[in-house]
């Protein structure tokens, strides 16, 4: 996990992150899936885990088990859609204060192959992206994920309008 740069603004992950620099690597991962699923107790159901998440990336993934799986023994495509979400959400996560509320508005995925193996989903949020949230306590933003399975194919590709406002008191 790379540790975030400093921010203007109070957010219970990135204070995590900063938290866990001094232990290993394989430790800060898993502390930072046990609290992405004590937050997210979907998580945990699926058993949807961070890989790798930066200020500027995060990778999500799902193993393909018996409970995710559909009628062919490949991920269910609510399994799919979940790790690409998992993934924009979290990245969207590291900027957003925790003041704020953000949500998924809507959510658009194109299935390109049926899936072998596990699936991993990868989100960016380039500087300007980064500058748009953080300059404006409202707002919407468009993020896309790609979902490749074990062959390194991707299989899908999910696009989300995601909103963020502050908290009512």
């Amino acid at each position: 996990m790379d540790t975030p740069s400093p921010t203007i603004f109070t957010n219970r992950l990135r204070v995590m992150l900063e938290g866990l620099a001094s232990i290993s690597a394989t430790e800060q991962n898993q502390r930072l899936n046990e609290f992405l699923q004590m937050l997210v107790p979907m998580f945990s159901t699926c058993d949807a885990r961070v890989e790798v998440l930066s200020p500027t990336q995060c990778v999500a993934s799902m193993r393909n088990q018996r409970n995710v799986q559909n009628q062919i023994g490949t991920i269910q495509s609510a399994g799919i859609i979940l790790t690409a979400e998992t993934a924009m959400g979290i990245a969207l996560a590291m900027h957003i204060g925790d003041d704020q509320v953000y949500l998924v508005k809507q959510v658009n995925t194109n299935f390109i192959k049926r899936c072998q193996g596990n699936i991993q989903a990868v989100a960016t949020i380039s500087a300007d992206e980064q500058q748009f949230i953080q300059k404006n306590s409202k707002g919407e933003l468009r993020l896309e994920a790609a979902v490749t399975d074990e062959t390194g194919a991707i299989v899908a590709t999910c696009e989300a309008v995601w909103a963020w406002f502050h908290k009512k008191a």
